[in-house]
């Protein structure tokens, strides 16, 4: 598998973080190729596994991001407007103002804002019983070697059919 590290810091006596992701990939790098003897790949762009350093202070956290993209882009948008409204910010709003997937059918979902409909697009998916993350193609635990592509697979037909489903039930106006 391929494999890249970043870091980020926060009051940390190292100011490089570029210095420190390399010297964390160096470690990493250095501890497969003493334990396997093989030198695994690094790849800065699509890598299999993200690792992340996070300095505080002097303390040193390291991370494995299994999310991989970050998870407000929900995949239905190809970029965002002026002012855009992170999409996990609107399904926040959308569920602090009660709306659910057992709204009645005779409901309206009315957003008087002139944005991109970042709010309704929202509320319609969760209507809909539509996952989050249904429309990413790559998520960080798929190149994981503890990931089960077999669970993985039976997790997003049930996600499917659910969307499907919400999907073939009478709708309430969403204006």
């Amino acid at each position: 598998n391929t494999f890249a590290v970043s870091c980020t810091a926060v009051d940390s006596p190292i100011g490089h973080t570029g210095f420190a992701a390399l010297r964390v990939k160096d470690a990493l790098v250095d501890h497969f190729r003493d334990r396997d003897r093989k030198r695994p790949s690094v790849s800065t762009v699509h890598p299999d596994i993200q690792m992340q350093v996070f300095l505080k202070g002097t303390q040193a956290a390291l991370r494995l991001d299994l999310s991989g993209a970050s998870l407000h882009m929900r995949g239905y948008r190809s970029h965002g407007g002026d002012a855009p409204l992170k999409e996990t910010l609107a399904a926040a709003i959308v569920q602090l103002a009660g709306w659910t997937a057992q709204a009645p059918k005779d409901a309206v979902f009315f957003d008087p804002l002139c944005g991109s409909g970042t709010l309704l697009i929202e509320a319609a998916l969760i209507y809909g019983d539509s996952a989050p993350g249904l429309l990413h193609r790559y998520f960080g635990f798929l190149g994981w070697r503890g990931h089960s592509a077999s669970l993985w697979q039976q997790e997003l037909k049930e996600a499917r059919e659910r969307s499907k489903a919400g999907l073939e039930r009478p709708w309430p106006r969403i204006i």
